[in-house]
């Protein structure tokens, strides 16, 4: 069950951003659960047809993104110490360059650092993630069912929350 709280935070930065929003995926669909951003990119494009960016690891994107006006969703496999596998984040980034809560993605180049190290504006950016099992994590490795299912989840929820903001603001 997604929590209420989730919702409204989604709700929230999309209305804020007057839905002039875009989703950028990241991970990798042969390293196990860092599968993350190719399976929602894919059951929002399939599924929902709603148009979204797959960059594997270039979170530089965002920046090119923000610069041109839009607002990002920026999806990935994350990783919070102590927090339950396969759970839905929504988190905003901190200019620290740390995510709140000491949240870990997969890039050599995070998409904390990205925000952080540009003169970006941090509220333009939400990441929306599945947390994952670092140890599931690897080349080759299977996507696990559970965190399959929260990524589909997550699509779910990103694409009843731009129809709903979106739609009744139209």
């Amino acid at each position: 069950m997604i929590s209420s709280e989730l919702i409204r935070t989604l709700e929230d930065f999309i209305r804020r951003s007057a839905c002039n929003v875009r989703i950028v995926c990241f991970g990798s669909p042969i390293h196990g659960d860092d599968a993350v951003g190719w399976i929602v990119y894919s059951t929002l494009k399939n599924v929902y047809n709603i148009p979204a960016d797959f960059m594997n690891n270039d979170t530089w994107h965002i920046v090119s993104l923000v610069l041109k006006g839009y607002s990002v969703i920026a999806v990935d496999a994350v990783h919070i110490p102590d927090s339950k596998p396969c759970s839905i984040i929504l988190t905003q980034i901190d200019k620290s360059g740390v995510e709140s809560g000491d949240t870990v993605t997969s890039h050599v180049t995070s998409i904390f650092n990205v925000v952080s190290k540009t003169s970006i504006d941090p509220d333009r950016v939400l990441l929306a993630g599945v947390s994952v099992n670092t140890q599931h994590l690897g080349l080759m490795k299977q996507v696990s069912k559970e965190v399959r299912e929260a990524s589909k989840t997550l699509a779910r929820l990103i694409h009843e929350a731009l129809d709903h903001v979106c739609r009744s603001s139209d």
